[in-house]
């Protein structure tokens, strides 16, 4: 039992250099890993054998890397966070693919990519009554289709308010609001884009915002935060809470 507790608390004092820790959102602690650092086949302990036999199936060397600098950067911060060995650590998708903690409590993460850049959020219940959490980060600028991409994607008042935003760097600005937010969102809940049912209106305007979205009977409430972060990208973090499951408020 001691000689465990001990192996916990070194595990979870070694440093990580790939990550950075960033400014919280919303009571969110929130992580910059660089993903395309080269990664230590040393540490593959540290990951469950699932996760390498996905890393296995990678075609590309860069995505191999990209994808266990991730993985493990997120075991190191959870296992700090829990004072368990990132080793010991169970981790399993739902039935939409957002992965998930199975082994521990007190703690929900979620984690996003976009070409060699990644973000790790934390949500620990000191942050307050949400129970689940959504990140999503997206490099460059808005693709050149934006108009269209939120035609589909978007609820219509959302695809609306893009459409009367003329300025090119406002309008582009708007929509990595508008995508960064919705797809956070998705995430908290827990769906991502697995269900075409979420009546979800994110609203487009800077700074936080408290919304309400609808999963079939569910009601969730939500408070969505986003930001540009220089030499980050579009950037949007969701806490969640589900109110109700198609019954009475749970409040």
């Amino acid at each position: 039992g001691h000689r465990n507790a001990g192996r916990r608390r070194l595990w979870c004092s070694v440093a990580m250099p790939l990550t950075h820790a960033l400014p919280h959102m919303l009571g969110v602690a929130l992580w910059r890993i660089e993903l395309d650092e080269p990664f230590d086949d040393a540490l593959r302990a540290e990951l469950e054998p699932q996760e390498w036999a996905r890393a296995a199936r990678f075609v590309f060397e860069r995505d191999r890397r990209r994808y266990l600098n991730g993985r493990h950067a997120l075991r190191r911060l959870l296992g700090q966070q829990l004072n368990t060995a990132p080793s010991d650590l169970r981790i399993a998708a739902n039935a939409y693919g957002k992965p998930e903690l199975v082994s521990h409590r007190g703690v929900s993460f979620n984690a996003s990519h976009s070409q060699g850049l990644g973000l790790i959020a934390l949500l620990t219940p000191a942050a307050g009554p949400w129970q689940a959490v959504g990140v999503d980060v997206e490099v460059g600028p808005a693709p050149p289709d934006a108009t269209a991409l939120a035609d589909s994607a978007f609820d219509p008042s959302d695809a609306r308010a893009l459409a009367g935003v003329a300025e090119p760097n406002a309008h582009g600005a708007a929509f990595w609001r508008g995508w960064t937010r919705r797809e956070a969102a998705l995430k908290a809940i827990g769906t991502g884009f697995g269900r075409d049912d979420v009546r979800l209106i994110t609203t487009l305007g800077d700074g936080p915002v408290q919304v309400d979205a609808h999963v079939g009977p569910a009601h969730w409430q939500l408070q969505l935060d986003s930001r540009l972060e220089p030499g980050l990208g579009a950037v949007a973090v969701a806490v969640a809470r589900l109110q109700s499951a198609g019954g009475p408020s749970s409040r």
